[in-house]
């Protein structure tokens, strides 16, 4: 009788697999607990900046076609040099990041159904969380978050950019077209 209880069973599975169009794996990965942030965990490098507009403003989007181009010099004068520069995501939610000569710790929580994720970076007692998204294809995780909380994080992390004219601008610009999404991709 129970074998023919666990052979019914996973029939049940094997046909509720196959309509839903869901693979055998990832359907045993939900059954057994798992979870599709497991992808996410290891060591990732970073390969390239990567921004995106998610509003409908014509004018925003047209300049951020324009900063496209732009952002590798940025990120390069901020540290970020392609192959250079990691970001470890563990086990219990912890992270641990080395960009542009500082380390850095902290947790992360990711929702794999909506690609949302929240990232709170801790450091000297302080701690700064950021919202954003989390695009894994294949081997390159894209890794974005609010233009206007990124560019403020860099601000407050040292008095030569806050005093930076370029930044004041682009800050001023970022308040007045939300939607900005700023970050980067990484390579496993």
């Amino acid at each position: 009788m129970k074998r023919t209880l666990c052979l019914s069973a996973l029939f049940v599975v094997c046909a509720t697999i196959a309509v839903s169009g869901q693979s055998m794996n990832e359907k045993l990965q939900q059954l057994l607990g798992g979870s599709h942030s497991e992808a996410l965990l290891g060591v990732w490098t970073y390969q390239a900046p990567s921004i995106e507009y998610k509003g409908d403003d014509m004018f925003a989007s047209i300049a951020v076609a324009g900063l496209q181009d732009q952002l590798a010099t940025h990120y390069v004068k901020a540290g970020l040099v392609p192959g250079q520069g990691t970001v470890s995501f563990k086990k219990r939610n912890r992270l641990h990041a080395s960009m542009g000569g500082h380390e850095i710790d902290g947790t992360y929580s990711y929702d794999p159904a909506t690609g949302t994720a929240a990232i709170t970076l801790i450091q000297d007692g302080k701690q700064a969380t950021f919202q954003g998204y989390l695009s894994l294809r294949g081997e390159v995780l894209t890794l974005q978050f609010d233009a206007g909380d990124a560019l403020e994080a860099v601000r407050h992390s040292s008095p030569e950019y806050a005093a930076n004219e370029k930044m004041q601008q682009i800050a001023s610009v970022m308040q007045n077209y939300p939607g900005i999404m700023l970050g980067g991709q990484l390579k496993k």
